[in-house]
């Protein structure tokens, strides 16, 4: 498959939605089925991307750690494939607000270990309960 996105090129969430589906509102997008297809982290929320992902709890009937777990499943279940991977920067004042295409990226193992979780709870003001590791698979 050719990828459509260009590694260091930036993208709308328009733009993202339009090509791979998926919802705005969570930063692991997904579609019915339980599909993951892409990861759009912000860089103050997700300080170590593209390499960690700090999987929060929240949204209706705890979505966003269903999805991290969703994602872990469809790497371990397709581990060429990975998924593409997006970042938010923090914008200049006026600044466009678009996401940077990292590549394709799979999770390589994940902790849910209580001294890991501390260390970062301290550099991101929302929760943390799961830490998911992640290797570039492909641009």
């Amino acid at each position: 498959m050719a990828e459509v996105f260009a590694v260091g090129a930036c993208y709308t969430n328009e733009e993202i939605v339009a090509t791979l589906g998926g919802e705005t509102q969570n930063y692991v997008r997904f579609v019915t089925g339980k599909r993951v297809v892409a990861l759009c982290l912000n860089a103050w929320d997700h300080p170590r991307a593209p390499t960690e992902v700090w999987v929060g709890t929240g949204g209706l009937r705890d979505r966003v750690g269903r999805s991290a777990q969703w994602l872990v499943d469809q790497c371990a279940a397709e581990p060429d494939q990975g998924t593409p991977l997006f970042i938010k920067e923090v914008a200049a004042r006026g600044g466009e607000r678009t996401w940077r295409y990292h590549g394709r990226y799979r999770v390589v193992g994940d902790t849910q270990d209580e001294g890991a979780l501390e260390a970062v709870r301290e550099q991101r003001k929302a929760p943390v309960v799961r830490i998911l590791y992640l290797e570039r698979v492909s641009d």
